[in-house]
């Protein structure tokens, strides 16, 4: 499958940018396709991961029983992208299928947040893009078996975008790995979510701030590409 950009090019701008901003290593942390392009970090650059949190995400696994959805969430579509208070409310009726059915979502703010996101612009075509770069990376459990970073991966029990299966999914094919699953979090991040995620987050970094990663035999021969060099210019 052709695609303008892969996870593996988006995983090395996210290292471009560790090399502009003079970062040797790193603790990597990414939701939802963020999460995605972490695990490429880790398992890409293992010498510049301290440690790894992915929530939320996938291992591209094709399986339905792991892969699918719930069809509202995936098949929505804004009737017009040029009004933005349509828009708003197509997003806000996305949040109310996907997001977390645990935790009170406040509807003003919750506008107001995507009132911020409409006004910097929406461009379907980009959307497609970001969706393509995950399909066109395929499944990714053989990548994820390089990791070697410390690994928290953290997904939402009630998440109908990808639901806790890919989440357990991912968890067994990280060696290593811790897995925590949170109750009533679903595909989003409302308030009373935050602090929770905050916690585990600073709690696994911290634990291997000062420690060098984990480097099995088997995982030392493996060839790690060399750092980007320069970013690519593309619209997301």
């Amino acid at each position: 499958m052709r695609a303008p950009y892969t996870l593996d090019d988006m995983a090395a701008d996210a290292v471009g940018l560790l090399d502009a901003l003079g970062i040797a290593r790193a603790h990597v942390v990414g939701v939802s396709i963020g999460g995605m392009i972490a695990q490429h970090v880790a398992a890409l650059y293992p010498r510049r991961t301290i440690s790894l949190v992915s929530i939320m995400a996938s291992t591209g696994n094709p399986s339905l029983r792991v892969s699918m959805g719930e069809p509202r969430a995936i098949l929505s579509r804004p009737a017009n992208i040029s009004d933005t208070e349509a828009l708003i409310e197509h997003y806000v009726r996305v949040f109310g299928v996907i997001g977390s059915p645990r935790f009170a979502t406040d509807g003003e703010l919750l506008r107001h947040n995507l009132r911020r996101i409409v006004s910097l612009g929406i461009h379907p075509a980009g959307t497609a893009r970001q969706l393509l770069a995950i399909l066109a990376s395929r499944d990714r459990r053989p990548l994820l078996h390089r990791i070697v970073a410390p690994t928290l991966v953290v997904h939402g029990s009630d998440d109908l975008l990808l639901p806790v299966a890919p989440g357990r999914d991912m968890a067994l094919n990280i060696p290593g790995r811790r897995f925590e699953i949170v109750r009533g979090m679903g595909h989003d991040l409302p308030p009373g979510v935050q602090p929770l995620l905050v916690e585990r987050i600073v709690g696994h970094c911290t634990s291997y701030d000062r420690q060098p990663p984990v480097r099995p035999a088997a995982a030392m021969q493996l060839p790690e590409p060399l750092p980007a060099t320069r970013f690519r210019k593309t619209t997301r």
